[in-house]
C-alpha cells in the first residue's frame, strides 16, 4: 500500500494530513508548481503554476472536487506566457450559502 493511502486510511475523519496529502497528488498528477499552501482551522489558501490556463483551472476545480466540504473561490492569471493561480476556501463557506449538512467532520471526498 503506498504512504498515501496509509496515511488516508488512518486519517478516515478530518485530518490535515489527509487534506494536505490530497492537495499535493492532485498538483502532481496535473503538472501543477505550488508556491504557497496553507489549511488551517478550516480555512485554505493556495497559490502556484501551471502550463496553461486551462491545467491550472482544472487543478482548481479538481480541488474543489475533492474538498466537498470547503467552498473555494480561484482566480488564474498569466502574464507573458506565465499561468499562476490563487484559491482561498472554508469550510464554514458551504453550509452557510447552501444551507447543506454533509454530516461527518471531514473535508475530504472520495480520497
Amino acid at each position: 500500500m503506498s504512504l498515501r493511502n496509509q496515511i488516508l486510511q488512518r486519517d478516515k475523519g478530518f485530518s490535515h494530513n489527509a487534506v494536505i496529502i490530497c492537495i499535493l497528488d492532485l498538483a502532481m498528477n496535473q503538472e501543477i508548481s505550488l508556491n504557497h499552501l496553507a489549511y488551517k482551522n478550516g480555512h485554505i489558501s493556495i497559490d502556484g503554476e501551471g502550463i496553461s490556463d486551462e491545467r491550472c483551472r482544472a487543478f482548481l476545480d479538481s480541488v474543489q472536487h475533492r474538498l466537498t466540504k470547503i467552498e473555494c473561490h480561484g482566480t488564474v492569471k498569466a502574464n507573458k506566457g506565465k499561468y499562476t493561480f490563487h484559491m482561498d476556501g472554508s469550510e464554514g463557506e458551504h453550509n452557510a450559502a447552501g444551507g447543506e449538512n454533509h454530516g461527518g467532520a471531514s473535508a475530504l471526498d472520495n480520497p
